[in-house]
């Protein structure tokens, strides 16, 4: 009775944000999958609608495909054009440029980005993902955890296992090392570490500045782990291991059971 379980109960759903909807002030908004059959995603839709829904999410990938798969932008868009609240888009958002691309796609209200952002959080900003700019972006969120320390590491550690995923791909021991660290001051010795190794790594080489989030890329981003085989940098393992015995990056990602 969670996630995108929920949908297996189309009547439980509709009934909790009837009751929400009923007696709270606040707006009820509502994120769902498609459905296998396009009929039965619009009259789940529709029945959110009438109780009382005021924005719904849609992640154009099923339960079954999490996040793998080409994301139905075309079914996004079928259901935008038969409801009159706002539409979400959600899925097969990787690039800067995919943004109004799937607006212009769907119709949809506004794009919400998961996967990507996780990776490459100056996505918001138009910047494409490299690895150059990845070990840029994890600088700038460790001077930040340095100012505001989290009460966990472990998020830390999740973290860093997105932004520099292509940096320790093929780098098995510093991984470890990162996952078995319980302090700031370690995660940030094994960080410089990092650094001042892909400084010399880059050096003359001109792939450590290109796309990374785009077919032929010269390096595996994160968000492209499961969804194309491994290319140039065919020494990626697979099935690597992150903090807390998670998959590199898994942790924090989007849980196959988010409705």
């Amino acid at each position: 009775h969670y996630g995108a379980f929920l949908l297996d109960e189309p009547d439980l759903i509709v009934s909790v944000v009837r009751h929400l909807s009923s007696v709270l002030d606040l707006p009820v908004c509502v994120k769902i999958r498609i459905l296998p059959d396009p009929q039965a995603t619009l009259s789940l839709a529709l029945r959110l609608q009438e109780a009382g829904c005021a924005m719904l999410t849609v992640h154009g990938r099923t339960r079954e495909q999490k996040s793998r798969g080409e994301c139905s932008w075309e079914a996004i868009a079928q259901l935008k054009a038969q409801l009159h609240i706002p539409v979400v888009a959600n899925g097969g958002i990787e690039r800067p440029e995919d943004i109004d691309a799937c607006l212009a796609a769907t119709g949809a209200d506004a794009v919400m980005i998961s996967e990507a952002a996780l990776e490459n959080p100056a996505i918001f900003a138009g910047k494409a993902t490299t690895r150059k700019s990845q070990v840029a972006l994890a600088r700038e969120y460790m001077d930040m955890v340095a100012q505001h320390e989290p009460l966990s590491h472990s998020d830390v550690k999740a973290h860093l296992f997105k932004l520099l995923y292509m940096c320790l791909c093929d780098k098995a021991p510093v991984r470890n090392e990162l996952a078995a660290a319980i302090t700031h001051q370690h995660l940030r010795e094994i960080f410089e570490r990092i650094v001042d190794e892909e400084s010399v790594l880059r050096e003359g080489n001109e792939a450590f500045e290109a796309r990374c989030d785009q077919d032929d890329a010269p390096f595996r981003s994160w968000y492209r782990r499961h969804r194309r085989p491994p290319g140039p940098d065919a020494h990626a393992e697979e099935g690597v291991v992150g903090s807390e015995g998670d998959p590199i990056g898994e942790k924090a990602g989007d849980a196959p059971g988010t409705l």
